[in-house]
C-alpha cells in the first residue's frame, strides 16, 4: 500500500535499483500505522504493525482476513503469490550475449556461428 501510494504521488521511496527502502519509504509508512526501522543492507524496512494498527483490525473483526505478523513463512497469501516465471535465458557460449524467451527455442549467435544455451 505504502509503495503503490508513493508510486501515483511521485514519491521516490526506494534507492539501489528499488532494493532499498529510505526515509521517504520510511515516512509514508509510518503513516499508515507501520513502525519502520533500519537495517544495513536493505535500510528501511524491518517492518511492523503498531499497536494501533493492530487495535484497529481487531474492532474491525479482520484479524481473520489480516495477518499482522510473520511467523517464518510467506507474509502474502497464497492465492496471490507470484506464479514461477517460464521465461528462460539462453546465452551465447562464446561471446556472453543472451536473450529471454518464454518457451524452449533454437537461437543462434550470428556473431560467433554459435548455438545459445540454456542459462540456469
Amino acid at each position: 500500500m505504502t509503495h503503490y501510494y508513493c508510486h501515483i504521488n511521485g514519491i521516490k521511496d526506494t534507492s539501489r535499483g528499488n532494493t532499498y527502502h529510505n526515509k521517504r519509504f520510511k515516512n509514508e509508512a509510518e503513516k499508515r500505522g507501520l513502525v519502520i526501522k533500519y537495517s544495513a543492507g536493505i535500510g528501511y524496512s524491518v517492518t511492523a504493525p503498531s499497536t494501533e494498527l493492530k487495535q484497529f483490525v481487531n474492532n474491525m473483526q479482520w484479524s481473520e482476513k489480516i495477518k499482522l505478523y510473520r511467523n517464518g513463512t510467506s507474509a502474502i497469501p497464497a492465492e496471490i503469490k507470484k506464479a514461477k516465471s517460464s521465461t528462460r535465458k539462453y546465452v551465447c557460449p562464446c561471446c556472453g550475449m543472451s536473450v529471454r524467451a518464454t518457451k524452449e527455442v533454437n537461437v543462434l549467435c550470428m556473431d560467433c556461428n554459435e548455438q545459445l544455451e540454456v542459462s540456469l
